[in-house]
């Protein structure tokens, strides 16, 4: 390999363990972190739950990107649902598409970002929230904080 690229890739890989890697943390109602892992930039992860008028599974997809003056947010990339009644999307969002694949809807794009999203998390009976982390790990939420308020954001 030539001088000049073995320079390159021991500069790329430099750069890439130095820099901070964004984390998606998850806050109780008084501040204290209780669940937080990495997520790269454009790197996603998903939570689902049980809609609690339809109960139908409901996954939203975020992206995690980064903002304006360097702040962190998450894009709703995708959300998927299996009924377009009482408080569920019905067509696609502005910029977006919508597909129909049996038995889901979903939802493409949109461009809606956010800098906090606030979870109600429900128990086994109701909500049956989790959420999956980009390695793949899926936490049950409902489990590990039933009943709980949670604000999730990148930081």
């Amino acid at each position: 390999m030539p001088a000049p690229l073995i320079i390159f890739a021991l500069l790329v890989a430099l750069l890439t363990a130095l820099l901070p890697v964004p984390r998606v943390t998850l806050r109780d109602d008084a501040g204290r972190v209780v669940l937080s892992f990495p997520a790269y930039l454009g790197g996603s992860f998903s939570t689902e739950y049980i809609h609690s008028v339809q109960l139908c599974p409901v996954i939203d997809i975020y992206k995690v990107a980064g903002g304006a003056e360097g702040r962190r947010e998450m894009f709703l990339w995708e959300e998927r649902t299996q009924s377009t009644n009482a408080g569920l999307p019905t067509e696609a969002p502005r910029n977006g598409r919508f597909v129909h694949e049996t038995p889901w809807y979903r939802y493409i794009g949109g461009g809606h970002s956010f800098r906090s999203i606030r979870l109600r998390v429900g128990d086994w009976r109701i909500g049956r929230n989790t959420l999956t982390t980009p390695s793949g790990e899926v936490v049950r939420l409902y489990e590990r904080f039933p009943g709980a308020v949670l604000t999730m954001s990148v930081e």
